[in-house]
């Protein structure tokens, strides 16, 4: 199976990201605010009137870059003739020296920008200078090794990127994306299957849409919820099989238009479901927003960290590609890659 390919590469900076995000999510007009980035990347509740509980906010942790540890999965986004790994943990003070170097090197040359870094560069953090290879395991279990040409850093709308740029081996081609792991550290068993759609028998539809709608009116914000509809119908939620942790046994996307156009709001959210379709948890809180949600594929490392899910928060101007994995039993969201104005 081989999923759309969006044109963003990047290895996001948590700090800036957060930071864009919360300015882009929270509008000082109660009438007018929108979400226009996936809610899960706000540490903090917008300023509201709304009852101090948990309403509308994020009930999933986002991992902070500093604290990762252990052995890391990147994102390998495969394009025309290379495949590039997003660094996703860069660190604050590493980013703030590349971000100089980097103006420096384009106040000299402006078409510096699109340069190949060599591998020996001192300013990319020895970290990944060590790693000459990848091993990258793709949709449908199929492999491929590359060998680390450099480095790229570029300026994003919303964040600074760093990137590996690897040769694009054969068995990759025609990919949109992949797990990356420095060579040597990805299981013979690891396995990456694409997210399938999962259909409901007719006879359990009406309950579902129901039991659904009852769920997100109990966590959306007061003034989104004046306008959830009272016939939701059973095609505005996508349900994936996801084989998580228990008791997560389906993800439910949802998605409901209140507009035509490709820029116009919408009631969306991403949550997880027990065996019964009750949901467990909100991994995306239901709120009006632009962002529409996507569980895209579903990690297994063969280690103690468990199945693991893929998911994407798209919307008109921006795309992001999270990881949602289990600490301890709890949820929490890496963010892999992504850009938006």
């Amino acid at each position: 199976m081989i999923h759309c390919k969006r044109p963003v590469l990047a290895a996001i900076t948590l700090a800036l990201t957060l930071a864009a995000c919360k300015s882009e999510t929270t509008s000082q007009d109660e009438g007018a605010e929108t979400t226009t980035q996936t809610s899960a990347l706000s540490g903090e509740a917008p300023e509201t009137n709304e009852p101090a509980d948990d309403s509308g906010k994020p009930t999933v942790a986002v991992a902070n870059a500093e604290d990762n540890s252990g052995v890391p999965v990147y994102l390998a986004s495969i394009e025309k003739e290379r495949i590039t790994v997003s660094f996703h943990d860069v660190k604050d003070k590493e980013r703030i020296a590349l971000s100089k170097w980097l103006s420096e090197q384009i106040a000299k040359d402006p078409s510096s920008a699109d340069d190949l870094i060599p591998t020996n560069h001192k300013l990319i953090p020895a970290r990944y200078r060590k790693i000459k290879g990848y091993e990258i395991l793709l949709p449908e279990n199929s492999r491929a090794s590359a060998k680390v040409k450099g480095f790229h850093y570029f300026q994003g709308a919303s964040a600074d990127h760093l990137v590996a740029v690897l040769d694009l081996p054969k068995e990759a081609d025609n990919q949109a994306y992949g797990i990356a792991r420095p060579e040597g550290t990805l299981s013979d068993e690891a396995k990456l299957e694409p997210a399938k759609d999962h259909t409901l028998s007719d006879d359990r539809k009406e309950n579902f849409v129901k039991q659904m709608r009852s769920s997100i009116s109990e966590k959306m914000l007061e003034r989104d919820r004046k306008r959830l509809p009272i016939d939701m119908r059973a095609d505005q939620f996508t349900i994936t099989k996801a084989a998580l942790p228990a008791p997560h046994e389906y993800v439910v996307a949802i998605d409901v238009r209140l507009g035509r156009d490709v820029a116009d709001e919408r009631i969306s959210g991403l949550a997880l479901l027990d065996k019964d379709y009750k949901v467990t948890t909100f991994v995306e809180p239901p709120n009006i927003n632009l962002s529409h949600y996507k569980a895209t594929l579903f990690l297994d490392l063969k280690d103690k960290s468990g199945v693991q899910m893929i998911y994407e928060s798209t919307y008109y101007e921006g795309h992001f590609m999270h990881l949602l994995q289990f600490v301890d039993g709890k949820p929490q969201i890496i963010i892999l890659e992504g850009d938006g104005a």
